[in-house]
């Protein structure tokens, strides 16, 4: 006897939760350094494709973290919708770190250690990732990273606040909110200024759309960048980056690591005279902007392909290359003019020693738009060209109709014409009344002579007609 629909959907159901259960098993055991891993309860949820934590959901749950050996903190019976849960394998000797539970259970204020990076710069030198608890109010300047996929504001902030004087909730809720990039400047008691910035990476379409025909403009990947700054501190969060393919938003991916930056501000950091988070703040927006130039010269490259491949085919060149790059230069100049409403980067931090590299980061936004710009003009024109080759490519056709039906037409009048005399005079010679050779063979033959001779008079006549015709036709086109 076969399974029951029920019974079916209850095994499947079963199978993803194993599977989701050793996915987590996995990460546990390919991070021996870190023995544990942390999920907030409405991030296991999502995990487990449920939307509550009803009994049986729990059961569910837990059921499966069992089974695959895992042990949770606080357990899922008791878990709250807000709390963060601890996951580690007690059958491999991996026991609780030295942070105790608190008796409400809230596993939240374990969230700071993995949402927060924090680095130590000091001038000259290479930088030092430090943990929240090494990192030093005085002596250095300290670069603090919010990974926005683990932050809750109220966590960050209780784990920030002592480290960053000034800093408020409002600041860190602002840095955590994923708006799109704005240029703003905070004015308080304590100097805190929030900026955003945007990085921009161009992606090429896969080889086998753009040789199926398809458009030859590829991607680009929007990084937006909050940050928070004071005299001694910075602290940024990388948000989820935005996917375009022209003027849409194809993909919300995870944030790009943020290492690399990390890299490129520590190389501009030793190899100058920064010092201060000013200074670093400076940098970090530097690296930002050094990828706008890269990005539009993306834009051009995919513009020049199109019209190499336009010259060459024409009227069989696709337009939607056009459209989708003018879709992303619209989108990228709309972020970049953004970034540079406000303030210029230098009146921002009048104190900052590295005054060239501020100039530096405007002049560089500032061309950025200006080349977008013209790029967009650009197309334009290249639409334009479009337009004009496909109205040519019209009347090119309608003018070849043109002829052909006026050759039918004069062909058909020219046949019209042969068949009309000889049909006359055969009209003529059947008419009832006394003609010559009326009953005789020499009438008949005299028929068929006359037919023949005003067919061909006819013929003759009118095609000398319509090439006068044309030729006056075109010396008149000629002269135009």
């Amino acid at each position: 006897m076969g399974e029951s629909g029920t019974d079916v959907m209850t095994r499947r159901a079963g199978d993803e939760d194993r599977a989701v259960a050793e996915r987590l098993v996995e990460e546990i055991r390919a991070s021996p350094g870190q023995l544990q891993t942390w999920r907030k309860a409405t991030t296991l949820l999502d995990m487990f494709g449920l939307y509550g934590l009803a009994p049986a959901d729990r059961e569910r749950i837990d059921a499966a973290l069992t089974d695959a050996g895992l042990q949770t903190e606080p357990r899922m019976a008791e878990v709250k919708r807000h709390e963060t849960l601890r996951l580690w394998l007690p059958e491999e000797g991996l026991e609780p770190s030295g942070l105790a539970p608190t008796e409400s259970h809230d596993y939240s204020v374990w969230e700071p250690l993995r949402a927060v990076q924090a680095t130590e710069w000091r001038r000259g030198e290479e930088p030092v990732a430090v943990s929240l608890f090494q990192a030093q109010p005085q002596g250095s300047t300290r670069w603090y990273e919010i990974n926005v996929l683990h932050a809750e504001p109220s966590s960050v902030f209780d784990a920030l606040q002592p480290l960053c004087t000034g800093l408020t909730l409002t600041s860190v809720e602002s840095l955590l909110d994923g708006s799109r990039p704005t240029a703003s400047e905070t004015s308080d008691a304590n100097h805190v200024r929030l900026i955003n910035g945007v990085g921009v990476a161009a992606h090429e379409r896969a080889a086998a759309e753009v040789e199926e025909g398809r458009s030859k403009s590829g991607e680009l990947l929007f990084q937006p960048v909050a940050l928070a700054t004071a005299d001694t501190w910075v602290v940024t969060c990388w948000h989820k980056t935005q996917r375009y393919r022209g003027a849409q938003e194809i993909a919300v991916e995870e944030p790009e690591r943020y290492e690399q930056a990390r890299a490129a501000v520590a190389k501009r950091w030793q190899a100058s005279d920064a010092e201060g988070a000013p200074d670093l703040s400076i940098l970090i927006l530097a690296v930002l902007a050094s990828s706008h130039a890269d990005a539009r010269a993306e834009l051009e490259a995919w513009l020049e392909s199109w019209e190499l491949d336009f010259y060459r085919h024409l009227d069989e060149t696709e337009r939607e290359t056009l459209i989708e790059i003018r879709g992303l230069v619209a989108e990228l100049r709309k972020r970049l003019v953004s970034v540079d409403s406000a303030a210029s980067v230098a009146s921002w931090f009048p104190s900052a020693t590295a005054s060239d590299e501020a100039d530096r980061v405007d002049a560089a936004v500032g061309q950025s738009i200006r080349h977008l710009r013209e790029l967009s003009d650009l197309i334009r024109t290249s639409l334009d060209l479009v337009a004009a080759n496909s109205a040519a490519a019209q009347l090119r056709l309608a003018r070849n109709q043109t002829r052909q039906t006026e050759h039918l037409q004069g062909q058909v009048a020219i046949a019209t014409s042969i068949f009309l005399v000889p049909t006359l005079i055969a009209s003529v010679f059947g008419a009832n009344t006394e003609l010559p050779g009326r009953g005789e063979w020499e009438g008949f033959v005299s028929m068929l002579l006359l037919m023949v001779v005003g067919a061909l008079l006819v013929y003759f006549g009118f095609n000398r007609f319509t090439r006068r015709m044309q030729r006056r036709s075109r010396d008149e086109r000629g002269e135009q």
